[in-house]
């Protein structure tokens, strides 16, 4: 087969996955590389019912560590502080998340009945004994 042929052959195969779908042919799964529609849709289903729960470990250590920041714009992006990945839409007992940027975390702290406005860069320790 020449090369003209199977660029043909091959284009027509891709036809059918390339066309739009109707409605009742959409999901309101988006497409992913690791799981199939139905795999994906029974992720989301599991989700609805685990609830993670913090101890709320961060009062317990007296300081806060910004491990890492994932940034994609300013409502879709995750923190892990003191180790702990944090997510724009989860609340934590004592920690007030006011704004993520690409480079800074801004936070306020509920810590032994201070409260602490505490501003962040990836690496940083934030320490509340010091601060007194």
């Amino acid at each position: 087969m020449s090369p003209r042929i199977c660029t043909f052959v091959g284009l027509l195969l891709l036809i059918p996955y390339c066309q739009a779908k109707s409605p009742e042919q959409q999901s309101d799964v988006k497409s992913s590389m690791f799981f199939t529609p139905n795999e994906q849709k029974q992720l989301n289903a599991a989700r609805k019912y685990v609830k993670f729960s913090y101890d709320d470990s961060f009062a317990t250590l007296g300081k806060l560590k910004l491990n890492a920041i994932f940034y994609l714009d300013r409502q879709h992006w995750a923190i892990w502080l003191n180790g702990r990945r944090i997510s724009h839409d989860e609340k934590i007992p004592s920690i007030t998340v006011h704004k993520v940027h690409q480079n800074q975390v801004h936070c306020t702290w509920q810590y032994r009945g201070q409260t602490y406005d505490v501003n962040l860069k990836p690496g940083q320790i934030f320490y509340a004994e010091a601060t007194n």
